[in-house]
């Protein structure tokens, strides 16, 4: 781009302000870039747009069997020891719904953050329940 303006190995400072808006006013039509105000910076696009987000279900573990008097805060905290939490849902028996059914829903910020607290929990199980030979 430099030696096509013919700019060599000029510093910001001394390439003329011709130059520079007549490289913002092609550039402003372009679809992937977006050029400030002054027409001195650019962007990507694409940095600008709406991330898809990623359905409940691929953030959320369930965590079973728990204790039937396990607390909302307790789960949460456990939980919130390795990545954010972003909800705890602990949904009743469906004979009795004075009772909590055992299976708690945590829903994590990213699938990543999911995807590491359920695969350090199976460690932490694992390593729990291991027994010396």
């Amino acid at each position: 781009m430099r030696s096509h303006l013919n700019l060599g190995i000029s510093k910001p400072e001394e390439v003329s302000d011709d130059t520079v808006k007549a490289m913002a006013d092609t550039l402003k039509n372009s679809t992937f870039l977006k050029v400030s105000e002054d027409g001195k910076k650019i962007v990507l696009e694409f940095l600008f747009l709406p991330q898809p987000e990623m359905p409940v279900q691929s953030r959320t573990i369930a965590a079973s069997p728990l204790e039937y008097d396990v607390k909302l805060e307790h789960v949460e905290s456990f939980f919130g020891q390795f990545a954010k939490v972003n909800s705890v849902r602990m949904p009743r028996h469906i004979a009795d719904k004075r009772l909590f059914c055992g299976t708690a829903f945590v829903e994590f910020s990213t699938v990543e953050d999911a995807a590491s607290t359920f695969l350090a929990c199976t460690m932490l199980l694992y390593f729990t329940l291991l027994k010396p030979l």
